[in-house]
């Protein structure tokens, strides 16, 4: 342990750390041409494709200051009545304030500038990634508010909808690192598995799949990268808004955020809610038997700027849930009653502060505890209870830099992880009887790493970073992740070619990882023999070759293709039809696929996108890890993962009336189907859910293509000042589509899709 903390400690003073907050600041003044000072002007800055925007008013001496800009692209305007209007393109990728002077020339306030196709590209990143804002989270067709999150990856490309909200991507099980502000969350954000985030806190979320920066470690399927809302955003004491929402299902969900400045330099941020509804998780049947289930939230934030150069910022939350386990028709007639309960708590503190007008630094330190109770003592024949904790105390510092062709950042990550796990199961039909398991470990994950944007040219930037990662609690294990890629820009066409290739390094799931490598799970599978060893982490060779076009100004066209070359393929073996999973991996595996994404900007009120992608995801047994009581592949045998979903296609359209008294949206997604394995004793004559196999092809081995559409409609009812009062009505699945997000999955059995269902939103803005 001294060993450690020297090296974290030299670490500090030598190359401050990692997961720094991806969020800058843009600064300068407004003049004429003569060079006075103009105040009073409005500065506007907005994302184009994500909407994300905010605003300000130059002061006095003409100074204006925009803080907390996530990293993207935007457009720069400065109006002011009597002056022609002055429109920039900024790209932002560093928390190095970037200076920007704008000069208005007479002129009528009507006049407008006509931007470059600049404004849709993303010129230097090196991977795939997809920019949404506020308004466009907010506008997504979900059941309740807590469902907007999950629906905004699933509305970009190579994401795939599972059960009880657990979205796959590329080829992966669930291993999303989402980054809240330069803090890492672990969990898996799904309504079984962990309480997911409130989307009423976020301000804009960028999402990467592909040409992950050196700075990002863990779960590396995807990034989201958070940047929550900030009482600083805006000059006034209090502003913020509260909904209702009410469903089928007798779904209610209920939010407020308050937020506002005590002062100039001090800003403070709350937000709180809670939801409850009759079908909690996605079930086994259709039939919806005890489902119901609800959570709560609440996150308090306080922000500081004690002088020009420096910033904290200090997060509380707490969040809790308890919902019932669906039951199949017989474990209902046997009045079987099992339920979960989740709880979590964090804080946060943050340091940022500006070395001069070059560089920065950024420290994190965080606590995030969880636990989750099953209690399913309740059936003759079966019944299983758990209690797991698990705890993450960690320390993050980075610094960044820019001086002439290099954008630099440095960093360190210490992680420390107590977990606990108890485990009872009994049932007649196991090899035995019963099984009681006690576990607990402290694991430790150290990270460093370098990375440095060059533009050695004006439109060639060429990315290279590398990542030391060290990982501790059932094995132990390191890894050296070099990543590189390259960003092409031609501004005569408007094109953006990149390349990227990424050595990914993963620890498995922490959650129920000591059960699922101890003996008396091994014991308990088909063939002891091959259980497996423990659960190692898993190691891919990552590459993407893409293009990004612009199409005049007013859409985008991103294409790419990518591989990843997989051992010890993470995944989880779900505990028959509760909610508990087990971590496990599959030894080798296979992914590539091709994406399109078609982006239309807002236009005369109507925006939009389109995706399609093609993938294939082949493994390769065996099998390590997990609670295996069925049959599983034998060794060297090829499977296609669960997941597999050959063809998917997404699309949104938003319009919206200059007035707000109409708005609205329609979305849909068609897949192709889903593979499954049939058990060896498989009779259709006998199967207990005719139900799914008339969603299915029993020939093919997949389930049968389906396509879901949703469409909501809304209305701005009341405006005075800032104060607003809007309606909005909804129907998700709009044709009662009956369709299975898995089918007979040795890792997560049988789940159906929600069928149609409406809801309804009241929103007040304050």
């Amino acid at each position: 342990m001294y060993r450690v903390l020297a090296l974290i400690f030299s670490t500090l003073v030598l190359v401050p750390p990692a997961f720094a907050q991806n969020v800058g600041t843009i600064a300068g003044s407004v003049r004429d041409s003569q060079g006075l000072a103009i105040p009073g002007a409005t500065v506007t800055l907005a994302n184009r494709v994500s909407q994300a925007s905010q605003n300000t008013v130059s002061d006095q001496d003409g100074r204006y200051v925009l803080n907390n800009v996530p990293f993207g692209t935007y457009v720069l305007t400065v109006s002011l009545s009597g002056f022609a209007p002055a429109e920039q393109v900024v790209e932002l990728r560093s928390s190095v304030p970037i200076a920007k002077e704008v000069q208005l020339k007479i002129g009528a306030l009507t006049e407008t500038v006509t931007v470059s196709a600049d404004a849709l590209l993303e010129t230097s990143a090196a991977g795939s990634h997809v920019d949404i804002g506020a308004n466009l989270i907010e506008q997504l067709p979900t059941a309740t508010p807590t469902k907007q999150l999950s629906a905004m990856l699933l509305s970009a490309p190579g994401f795939i909808p599972s059960q009880n909200g657990r979205v796959h991507v590329r080829g992966s099980h669930g291993q999303i690192q989402y980054v809240v502000d330069g803090v890492p969350l672990t969990d898996e954000y799904s309504e079984a598995f962990a309480n997911p985030l409130d989307p009423r806190y976020v301000k804009s979320a960028e999402v990467m799949t592909g040409g992950i920066p050196a700075e990002y470690g863990g779960k590396l399927a995807a990034v989201v990268d958070i940047t929550s809302k900030s009482g600083l955003d805006e000059p006034r004491s209090v502003f913020g808004n509260a909904t209702l929402n009410v469903g089928r299902f007798n779904a209610l969900d209920g939010g407020v955020t308050v937020g506002g400045r005590i002062s100039p330099r001090v800003g403070y941020f709350l937000s709180g809610g809670g939801n409850r509804t009759d079908r909690y998780l996605d079930p086994p049947t259709t039939d919806n038997f005890h489902n119901n289930g609800h959570a709560e939230r609440f996150t308090g934030k306080l922000e500081l700027r004690p002088t020009d150069a420096d910033f904290v910022r200090a997060v509380v939350s707490v969040n809790g849930s308890h919902f019932q386990v669906p039951n199949r028709p017989d474990a209902q007639a046997d009045g079987v009653d099992a339920a979960q309960d989740l709880r979590d708590n964090s804080q946060t503190v943050t340091w940022l502060h500006q070395f001069g007008s070059a560089a920065t630094m950024d420290v994190v330190g965080y606590r995030r505890s969880a636990d989750a109770k099953l209690d399913g003592l309740v059936a003759d024949a079966f019944s299983a209870s758990q209690d797991r904790s698990l705890d993450h105390q960690g320390i993050n510092a980075s610094v960044s830099a820019t001086s002439g062709m290099h954008r630099f950042k440095a960093g360190v990550q210490y992680d420390r992880n107590p977990v606990a796990e108890h485990f009872l199961m009994n049932g007649r039909f196991l090899a035995v009887n019963f099984i009681a398991f006690d576990g607990s470990r402290t694991g430790q994950n150290v990270g460093m790493f370098a990375q440095d944007t060059i533009t050695l040219v004006p439109d060639l930037h060429v990315s290279l970073g590398v990542r030391y990662d060290r990982y501790k609690l059932i094995v132990e294990e390191s890894a050296v992740s070099p990543r590189v890629g390259v960003a092409y820009h031609l501004h005569d066409s408007g094109t953006v070619f990149r390349a990227s290739y990424n050595r990914i390094f993963m620890p498995p799931f922490s959650e129920n990882l000591l059960f699922s490598s101890s003996p008396q799970a091994r014991a308990l599978a088909a063939d002891p023999n091959d259980a497996g060893e423990d659960v190692r982490s898993e190691r891919q060779h990552a590459f993407e070759a893409g293009v990004q076009q612009a199409l005049g100004t007013r859409a985008k066209l991103d294409v790419a293709y990518y591989r990843k070359d997989m051992r010890n393929v993470a995944d989880v073996d779900q505990f028959f039809d509760t909610t508990v999973t087990f971590p496990i991996s599959v030894d080798r595996g296979l992914a590539q696929g091709v994406e399109a994404r078609l982006d239309v900007p807002m236009h005369h009120g109507v925006s939009g996108y389109v995706s399609l992608s093609r993938a294939t995801i082949l493994l390769t047994a065996p099998l390590s890890g997990g609670l295996f009581l069925g049959e599983v592949p034998a060794p060297g045998e090829q499977f296609y993962a669960d997941h597999d979903q050959r063809w998917q296609s997404q699309f949104g359209m938003s319009f919206e009336h200059p007035s707000r008294r109409l708005f609205g949206s329609v979305s849909g997604r068609v897949d192709s189907g889903i593979p499954f394995e049939l058990p060896d004793d498989f009779d259709a004559r006998t199967f207990e859910d005719p139900k799914a196999l008339t969603l299915v092809d029993l020939d093919r081995g997949r389930a049968k293509p389906r396509a879901i559409f949703d469409a909501v409609v809304g209305s701005e009812l009341y405006r005075h000042g800032s104060t607003k009062l809007e309606a909005q009505a909804g129907v998700l699945n709009l044709f009662d589509k009956t369709y299975l997000l898995n089918f007979l999955s040795i890792f997560n059995g049988t789940h159906y899709g929600a069928p149609r269902t409406w809801t309804a939103r009241l929103k007040l803005g304050f």
